[in-house]
């Protein structure tokens, strides 16, 4: 009779408990799933925006130095932004003197998952963005001559000689939630990410 009484005792879950138990859990993970998903998209823009920040400066720093076995210290260097083509930028050189139809692909840097440059706009000397400076552009070319930092701005191949800064916006998928971020490249050659 010990046996039987023991067994008595002892109960498990009902298939209702067990149900309710995996519905509960089911809803947790989906709205931990969903969260994540948006953190991850978040971050990527993030870094999608640092990216670019850094190719500047790659572009930067390539002007001032010396590449390749020429020991030629006669090319910049830029990089170049379009509105038409946003999910592609590249950095290029330049021979000194030479127009921007001479320009060479250095390297050209894909967008993925869906980011893109959604806006590209010019702030002219004295304007604050984004209080004063609307100045959306479809192309700028951020070009640095040695032996300076400081950049030339260029818009739509001609030199924009009022210009102060140009500033990207860097949106996520279209569809999506998702703050833009700035990259703010100025014409004294600083790279500010927002």
């Amino acid at each position: 009779m010990s046996s039987k009484s023991s067994l008595q005792g002892e109960r498990g879950f009902t298939l209702a408990e067990l149900v309710v138990a995996i519905g509960i859990i089911g809803i947790l993970f989906s709205v931990v799933f969903a969260n994540y998903r948006q953190y991850d998209s978040r971050i990527l823009l993030q870094n999608l925006a640092h990216e670019i920040a850094i190719s500047v400066r790659e572009a930067q720093i390539l002007s001032i130095s010396v590449t390749g076995a020429s020991n030629d210290f006669n090319v910049n260097y830029g990089v170049e932004f379009t509105e038409a083509v946003n999910n592609r930028y590249s950095i290029f050189s330049r021979v000194a003197g030479a127009g921007s139809g001479s320009d060479t692909d250095v390297r050209v840097i894909d967008i993925t998952r869906g980011n893109r440059i959604g806006d590209i706009i010019l702030c002219e000397a004295g304007e604050d963005y984004p209080d004063d400076c609307d100045n959306t552009i479809e192309s700028a070319k951020v070009l640095f001559k040695r032996p300076h930092l400081i950049a030339d701005i260029e818009v739509d191949g001609a030199l924009a000689t009022g210009a102060n800064e140009v500033i990207l916006l860097v949106s996520g998928p279209v569809g999506t939630d998702l703050p833009d971020r700035e990259v703010h490249l100025s014409k004294s050659g600083r790279i500010t990410v927002r």
